[in-house]
């Protein structure tokens, strides 16, 4: 039997104290977190998820409207989510935002075919009056994505009459937002699904 003030008991009842409260520690970290997910959802996981892309080459003549220059989609992972807006990046030398490039134009693509059709819907614009090499954010209206949902979109240009001809420039979908706060940064990723390419005609 050991004997009072020993340490080996001493020792023990240290120990079993301390694992207690680190029991306790886990519990109070566990309710939290299931706590957070209940309300927050979209801060533990991404609630919008890219979903596809179409690249590959457009040729687009001068002095046309509603060129369209890329299709993607986006789906609703948790909840509902409401996408109040999505950015876009073009490159080109010669053609480029508010140069060649007068507007670019966002549609609901409801085929979900990837063609602009006269279903489809114009859901965001923004028109240039100087040049932009900066992504620009396009706002969205009515742009709901049920849970588990896949929307599909197409971005569209209006050219120029006086667009280069041969001119090659780049559009790219930079990123994406919803009214929850959920995004999507899409410029660091490499796929190519993000990117279309349009040569002036």
């Amino acid at each position: 039997m050991p004997l009072k003030g020993d340490p080996e008991k001493a020792n023990t009842c240290y120990n079993r104290k301390l694992k207690k409260m680190q029991n306790y520690k886990k519990l109070i970290f566990n309710i939290i977190c299931l706590i957070t997910l209940c309300l927050f959802p979209s801060s533990i996981f991404p609630a919008i998820e890219y979903n596809s892309g179409q690249a590959g080459k457009t040729v687009a003549p001068q002095n046309t409207t509603d060129v369209g220059v890329l299709s993607f989609s986006l789906q609703a992972l948790l909840t509902q989510e409401s996408i109040s807006q999505v950015s876009i990046l073009n490159t080109g030398g010669q053609v480029k935002f508010g140069k060649g490039i007068n507007t670019v134009k966002i549609f609901n693509d409801l085929n979900k075919n990837g063609s602009l059709e006269d279903s489809d819907i114009e859901i965001g614009a923004v028109s240039f009056s100087s040049i932009n090499t900066d992504p620009v954010p396009i706002p969205l209206t009515n742009v709901d994505i049920a849970s588990g949902n896949i929307n599909y979109f197409i971005v569209t240009y209006d050219i120029d009459s006086n667009a280069v001809i041969s001119a090659t420039t780049n559009v790219f979908l930079t990123s994406v937002e919803s009214s929850s706060g959920s995004s999507l940064d899409l410029l660091t990723e490499a796929s190519i699904t993000t990117f279309n390419q349009t040569v002036i005609s």
